[in-house]
């Protein structure tokens, strides 16, 4: 008994069976643990299975629906044909009553997002403060859809107006560098989108695969939008590579169509004019550039690097000859905002001389360097 309990046999095997029932039992919870998480997954890809099933099953009820509009909008001018003739008092007020009520059913309707469901829009625009007070308190995110229908007729039914915008005989361009929230980006081509103008967008090599699939498809749908081929990683917090990558889309837009200026924009970025009201706005420039200019400080330029257009290289291969003083004046360095509008003949300009130094120059050390290139350029 003694040597047992000198060599501590007892207390060892106690410690091999507390051992094996631990084992046994982290086992059952683990194997629980992969059912439940497998069981999950399943639901999981069930209920989506489910989802993409009821947006089919909407898309075709959407159309079912703005094909009605459209025989009520047929209704409507029928009617209004109608009352131009001569017709008693009685008969037109019954006319027009009817076209008030078809005219009611075939108004556009605003569908909220699911994120957004919840909003009292007619308080928002009656700012209301309270009532804005607490909407601000608590930002609303948006939530990608994992099962967006991607087709081509499910793409185009979301992007293409359903009446023929008018035409207003002026191109314009856009280029855009993305990275995320297809969703947002989608809805935002739908708002000004027309066959009339033209869409780049540069996709950051960073971004989420499914983002790159949504973006590349957009792209095979519609005619008009176009991506980029160069695969450039963009650090939007200091603007690392922003200006070549758009550079990447005024060299594909030049190739493509007709317009007159390009908007430079950056993910986020909302259009709040019409393509009409964007066309008396270009006009009224009257080819000048639509570039904003600050003095630039030490913090933004490094202006213990040489400047000139000789150095930089700026005019090689171009064609372009500009006099020995001209190479050799310093660039008057300023900044301002990547949002830029530009002439066609701007970018023809800026396609044809070399800025790969320039740009390098401007990415080497320096803060926002995104917004200084164009408008360093363009200034003139």
């Amino acid at each position: 008994m003694k040597y047992y309990a000198l060599s501590g046999r007892p207390s060892k095997r106690k410690a091999f069976v507390v051992t094996v029932i631990i084992t046994i039992i982290t086992s059952f919870l683990f194997y629980h643990m992969i059912k439940l998480h497998n069981a999950h997954n399943t639901a999981i890809d069930f209920y989506q299975r489910r989802v993409a099933s009821l947006e089919k099953r909407i898309l075709v009820l959407e159309k079912k629906i703005a094909q009605y509009q459209y025989d009520l909008n047929e209704q409507i001018t029928v009617i209004g044909d109608v009352m131009q003739g001569s017709l008693s008092m009685e008969a037109r007020k019954q006319m027009n009553g009817v076209r008030r009520v078809l005219q009611s059913l075939a108004a556009p309707r605003f569908k909220h997002r699911p994120e957004t469901s919840h909003l009292d829009c007619r308080r928002l625009f009656h700012e209301d403060k309270q009532y804005i007070a607490e909407v601000t308190r608590a930002r609303i995110e948006l939530i990608e859809s994992s099962v967006l229908d991607m087709d081509c007729d499910a793409v185009r039914w979301r992007v293409l107006p359903r009446l023929q915008p008018p035409t207003i005989k002026y191109g314009i361009a856009f280029a855009r560098i993305v990275y995320t929230d297809y969703e947002f980006l989608e809805e935002q081509l739908q708002v000004n989108y027309s066959p009339e103008n033209h869409y780049c967008y540069h996709v950051d090599s960073k971004s989420p695969a499914v983002f790159k699939e949504r973006m590349a498809n957009l792209s095979s749908c519609l005619p008009n939008v176009y991506l980029t081929d160069e695969v450039l990683e963009i650090d939007g917090r200091v603007g690392t590579n922003m200006n070549f990558a758009h550079m990447a889309c005024l060299k594909l837009l030049e190739k493509k169509g007709t317009w007159e200026y390009v908007v430079l924009q950056q993910n986020h970025d909302v259009v709040i004019r019409t393509n009409e009201e964007l066309k008396h706005i270009f006009q009224a420039l009257n080819g000048s550039n639509d570039v904003q200019i600050n003095p630039c400080s030490s913090y933004f330029c490094d202006k213990s690097l040489t400047w000139d257009a000789e150095s930089l290289d700026v005019f090689q291969g171009s064609g372009f000859r500009p006099s020995s003083e001209a190479l050799r004046t310093p660039l008057f360095l300023v900044k301002g905002a990547v949002q830029v509008s530009l002439t066609r003949k701007a970018v023809e300009w800026l396609n044809r001389i070399n800025l790969t130094k320039l740009i390098s120059q401007f990415n080497s050390g320096r803060r926002f360097f995104e917004v200084l290139a164009k408008n360093n350029l363009t200034q003139d």
